[in-house]
């Protein structure tokens, strides 16, 4: 009835698909970028406004060789200046690093 008023289609008004073929590519766009989002958030195991997820942050990841090294220092295996040279090799800041030594005698 509604279509026999308009003319057309009830779907397609007037005879003309170009309104109805957009909003099935915007439906479709829609569902796409929810699917990749969701398959994202639950490789990540994070929330859209949690931003990065914990696992990506630099400051987690560690590095093994420097790990190792932090290893044989706590042995006694390596010495302080030995573990801060291998540690600026490593392209790590030194941690505690003076520029110059010190000049004062131990009290």
């Amino acid at each position: 009835m509604l279509a026999e008023v308009h003319g057309g289609d009830f779907l397609v008004p007037s005879g003309n698909p170009l309104p109805a073929i957009i909003v099935v590519i915007v439906v479709l766009g829609l569902l796409t970028f929810a699917s990749i989002a969701a398959v994202r958030m639950s490789r990540r195991g994070g929330t859209p406004a949690s931003g990065e997820s914990p696992s990506r942050q630099p400051s987690d990841q560690v590095d093994p060789a420097l790990a190792e090294l932090k290893e044989q220092f706590v042995r006694g295996e390596v010495g302080e200046d030995e573990y801060l040279r291998k540690v600026s090799l490593l392209g790590y800041p030194t941690p505690g690093a003076t520029t110059e030594p010190s000049t004062t005698p131990p009290a």
